[in-house]
């Protein structure tokens, strides 16, 4: 990579240079896995969108080799509310089974369109969307939030075809990503491994374990509280790069940041703390144990 190399992003009220020594920190915290090649194609896309790569506005992902980008759902809202015709969103309404469980969200998004105000409704369905276990904990745990986050990307995209002309949210393509056991399933089903044959380590599947590695100690130090834990993600993903700025990640964008950031920071920081409170809960245990003794009878007295 050309380190010296200085590229501009225009935004919409300064320009923010991004030096060599930048690229070399959105490549290690943002898109490890990406070539010099995929790398300048991530800025320049960032470039041409008016963002920095670091505000995580737009995400790149790469599948089987090749690279797409997927937006944020703030970006939509910042883009629609510069546009200079935007007049707002109504408030998300649900749709439910008769066994009581979430079917739909509608959002509806208003537009100025020849000096008119014109409405632009779109629809998620719960079974479109919901993802496979293990990128399914934030739907069952905020299922409204997460479909409504779906039915207003479409709305937006109603409005502003030529703007958000394939931009999909993250929460939009969880569902494409398939069940890593059921990919490790399939595979097995169809294909015959040769019996010297090295094992194959799909990236996905990689990151989809050290994500579900993560939210189980997570579960287990904040004793399934969602504040706590998003609190304690956050915590344990601060990052601060050469020019003391600081970047972390919250549950909602768990599954977008890198592979290695989450290996190299966030799950040693964790481990480190769940072995803390194993012992302290040991500890405790024993103390407890050791109190419950001296309050038996001395059976050797008898």
């Amino acid at each position: 990579m050309e380190t010296g190399k200085e590229l501009q992003i225009e935004g919409h009220d300064k320009s923010l240079a991004i030096t060599g020594e930048m690229q070399e920190v959105i490549k290690s915290v943002i898109f490890p896995e990406s070539t010099d090649a995929e790398l300048q194609l991530f800025i320049y896309t960032c470039q041409i969108k008016g963002v920095h790569p670091m505000s995580k506005m737009i995400h790149p992902i790469k599948r089987g080799g090749k690279v797409s980008f997927q937006a944020s759902i703030d970006y939509l809202r910042s883009e629609s509310e510069s546009a200079g015709d935007y007049l707002g969103v109504k408030q998300p309404e649900y749709e439910y089974k008769q066994d009581g469980t979430l079917e739909s969200a509608t959002v509806t998004v208003v537009r100025e369109i020849n000096g008119k105000a014109t409405e632009f409704t779109a629809t998620a369905f719960w079974d479109e969307y919901l993802p496979s276990s293990p990128n399914d904990f934030m739907w069952k745990k905020m299922p409204k939030h997460m479909l409504s986050k779906c039915a207003e990307a479409l709305a937006r995209r109603l409005a502003w075809p030529k703007k958000f002309n394939n931009l999909y949210t993250p929460e939009e393509m969880m569902q494409v990503e398939v069940d890593p056991k059921q990919k490790s399933k399939d595979r097995s089903a169809s294909v015959k491994p040769a019996s010297n044959a090295a094992p194959v380590i799909d990236g996905e599947e990689t990151l989809n374990a050290i994500d579900q590695e993560i939210m189980d100690i997570l579960g287990y130090l904040y004793k399934g509280d969602y504040q706590a834990m998003n609190d304690g993600l956050i915590k344990a993903s601060e990052f601060t790069d050469r020019n003391k700025k600081k970047f972390t990640f919250d549950l909602e964008r768990l599954s977008t940041a890198s592979e290695a950031w989450k290996n190299k920071t966030v799950l040693p920081r964790l481990r480190k703390w769940k072995g803390e409170a194993e012992a302290l809960e040991m500890e405790t245990k024993g103390s407890a144990q050791g109190l419950a003794a001296e309050g038996q009878p001395d059976q050797s007295a008898e």
